[in-house]
């Protein structure tokens, strides 16, 4: 059965993160956003491109770590077996804070290239750290810490204002097809919503 798109991306944000997790620098990145999300969380949204922080790590080491990756055999070739090629890829944003690849991807059986990105932040010294999941797998609540609890309501504020209209086009075109029955209607997304709202509402008690 061939690749999907989404399937194609992913497995590049796959085999990428396999080989950046290797090797003597491995501790000085970590995953975050969407693809931390599904790959350790079982989200069952797609994500177009993969972002991660770095830190401890000098932004030329890393881009020189990267540019090796993307142009090396372990990638290209754990990619070649399954169709998948990276036909090309650039660095358009190299700064002290951020970091970004721009890489195109060919599949077979397809005839229009897919692209995705790889991004790279690193916080401020001093700069605080938002909490972005608050969640177990089992779909618990996290114990909030106090720095935390304060940005609860905030937190609370910005659920309610994300509408079905940003839902659908930002997860639900997103998702796998097995997933559309149970995510990618107006009243899934009612439902989902308030359970998120009162279980942020259960961390203010």
């Amino acid at each position: 059965m061939p690749l999907s798109e989404r399937q194609a991306v992913e497995l590049f944000h796959l085999h990428a993160l396999r080989i950046l997790a290797t090797g003597p620098d491995k501790d000085r990145v970590a995953l975050k956003g969407g693809c931390n999300l599904r790959f350790f969380f079982g989200s069952g949204r797609y994500s177009e491109d993969m972002d991660l922080d770095a830190f401890g790590i000098s932004s030329h080491v890393l881009r020189s770590k990267v540019d090796r990756i993307l142009d090396g055999s372990p990638l290209r070739l754990g990619l070649r077996s399954r169709g998948i090629e990276v036909t090309d890829f650039s660095s358009p944003k190299q700064t002290e804070t951020t970091q970004r690849w721009k890489i195109r991807l060919s599949v077979e059986g397809r005839s229009l290239p897919l692209h995705t990105k790889l991004e790279f932040s690193r916080r401020r010294p001093g700069g605080k750290a938002r909490v972005a999941v608050l969640f177990s797998k089992g779909g618990d609540l996290v114990p909030i810490l106090k720095p935390v609890r304060t940005e609860i309501p905030n937190a609370i504020e910005r659920a309610m204002e994300i509408s079905y209209a940003g839902f659908n086009s930002q997860v639900v075109a997103f998702l796998a097809p097995s997933a559309l029955d149970e995510y990618g209607t107006p009243a899934a997304w009612d439902a989902l919503q308030t359970s998120v709202v009162s279980s942020l509402q259960e961390g203010l008690r």
